[in-house]
């Protein structure tokens, strides 16, 4: 335990970094600037709530859930190993407790660049004048419109973060199998896209759908058991990826 809790520590140092605030500034821009028409018309026309939906379906939001959380410390295992660094930090902490520190990070830079992401473009766009008006169905919405604005927005972005923690997981475990950081990059949306297509037409529980731990935010009517729920449901995936990036690392390891 004390070598994992270590390595944890020295990975979580890496990722609070200028590297992660800029990335995070860069989400904030090409999400808000994707609905930038929304902020020209009149303050009274959209509310936040239809501005932050109507980002997260634009062809840009893509990019920003799967290729942003990826760039901040997704592509690092791949990169060490080319670097011939991998070893060095092996020889320190073990391998099991080096990748589990690595994913969790991972994971960890993920949810912020999503999580903060959104809160930063929430927030610019109430300094922006824009109104808090309820518009919408989801249990986030229905928490706001009772008078919750601010915790509804911010449950909806931890909704939204653990999506960001489990594409950069994925993005990690990709490049255990491809040890190139563009894999770690690629490898979500990739996966996203082939998945979209092989789940087409299928009616799978949110709980079984990969497209909806990638993605999507709750559909449920409590806001509470839905972020708990999303929650759960991305903890237990990380944790497979974790075990499944182990087993490939230590296999690779004792090819070399």
């Amino acid at each position: 335990m004390k070598y994992y809790l270590s390595s944890l520590k020295v990975q979580l140092k890496r990722v609070m970094s200028l590297r992660l605030a800029l990335i995070i500034i860069l989400f904030v821009l090409l999400q808000g600037g994707s609905i930038i028409g929304y902020y020209l018309e009149p303050r009274f026309t959209h509310s936040v709530w239809d501005i932050v939906m109507q980002s997260t379906q634009t062809g840009i939001n893509f990019f920003t859930i799967f290729t942003l959380g990826t760039l901040v410390y997704s592509h690092t295992i791949a990169s060490e190993w080319q670097n011939k660094a991998l070893q060095q930090w092996i020889i320190r902490t073990g391998i099991r407790p080096y990748i589990a520190g690595k994913m969790c990070a991972a994971a960890v830079g993920g949810f912020l660049c999503v999580f903060m992401g959104f809160i930063l473009m929430i927030t610019f766009s109430h300094i922006f004048g824009i109104s808090f008006r309820s518009c919408t169905t989801s249990s986030y919405d229905v928490m706001m419109s009772q008078g919750k604005i601010t915790l509804g927005f911010l449950l909806f972005s931890i909704d939204y973060g653990f999506s960001g923690a489990v594409t950069a997981v994925t993005g990690m475990t990709a490049s255990a199998f491809i040890m190139t950081p563009y894999a770690a990059v690629a490898a979500p949306m990739v996966l996203f896209l082939a998945l979209s297509r092989l789940t087409e037409g299928l009616k799978l529980p949110e709980v079984f759908n990969p497209l909806f731990w990638m993605h999507d935010i709750m559909s449920g009517t409590n806001a509470w058991h839905d972020v708990a729920y999303k929650g759960s449901v991305s903890l237990i995936v990380i944790i497979l990826l974790t075990i499944i990036c182990i087993k490939q690392m230590e296999r690779r390891l004792q090819n070399e």
